[in-house]
């Protein structure tokens, strides 16, 4: 019964809002510019909170991040918590990198940041992201997932701001949920992840990215097969070709090529 309660670029992913920095890094999210206002914690009435403290037996959460273009690596982990009161304000809090396993779930862990309850920011006006920051960027060229972990004591009153969509469309959330009895639900000690498909949502949860150094592009050139005719930033404007940072460049023949200028 519990089980039914439950990116990238211009041109190349879109599922995701990404968003400039003021260097080569940038942020990308599940949830659009224009979807940000309407994110709000999901109540589960007198159970506790989706992606935070719960009684339902939920105890960890994750989003979903489609595979980059190219080779990327991820910088940190921003989290929009609406609520972080805790118990005991020194415990920890984890976002974990994890690649799927064969059944499209949370598997190999990749690499986590810890901080501790204390260091939740929230405020209801401006929203700030509370920051996980990797001691090393963390290298990724597939699918992935951030996987939030410590947030679930049923003690505490900690919540993530999510974004509720309409039956069908995207959902990117996923949790990990205490096996039960299916005759008496009396818990089992196991657990078992699920995408909440029954309330599609997403967790307000972005990375910060930034291109391999490897796949960076220094200087532009163009041939007779590949003239090109526009250039973009990251969110989508329109740049003249000395834009810094990152570019999405439309070619002439339809093309979209992604490059880094760094002047």
């Amino acid at each position: 019964m519990r089980k039914t309660i439950t990116s990238l670029l211009l041109a190349v992913s879109l599922s995701a809002f990404a968003q400039a920095s003021t260097d080569d890094s940038y942020d990308v999210w599940n949830i659009t510019e224009a979807e940000f206002g309407n994110i709000a914690p999901i109540e589960l009435w007198i159970w506790g909170y989706y992606a935070g403290s719960n009684t339902l037996g939920m105890v960890k959460f994750a989003e979903h991040f489609n595979s980059p273009e190219t080779p990327v690596k991820i910088n940190s982990v921003k989290a929009l918590f609406a609520n972080g009161t805790a118990t005991n304000p020194s415990s920890t809090i984890t976002a974990v990198i994890c690649k799927p396993d064969d059944n499209g779930m949370p598997g190999e862990t990749i690499a986590s940041a810890s901080i501790t309850a204390a260091d939740i920011v929230c405020n209801a006006s401006t929203k700030p992201a509370t920051v996980f920051t990797f001691s090393e960027p963390v290298s990724i060229d597939c699918e992935f997932f951030v996987v939030m972990e410590g947030i679930a004591n049923a003690s505490d009153d900690m919540y993530l701001y999510c974004l509720r969509r309409n039956e069908g469309e995207l959902c990117t959330a996923y949790h990990l949920l205490e096996d039960e009895d299916p005759v008496t639900y009396a818990p089992l000690g196991t657990y078992t992840w699920y995408k909440n498909i029954d309330d599609p949502t997403s967790i307000a949860i972005g990375v910060n990215m930034s291109n391999d150094d490897t796949n960076s592009i220094e200087n532009i050139a163009t041939n007779d097969n590949h003239n090109v005719v526009e250039h973009y930033s990251i969110n989508g404007q329109r740049v003249g070709n000395n834009h810094r940072g990152i570019q999405i460049i439309r070619n002439a023949d339809g093309s979209t090529t992604k490059v880094i200028t760094r002047q």
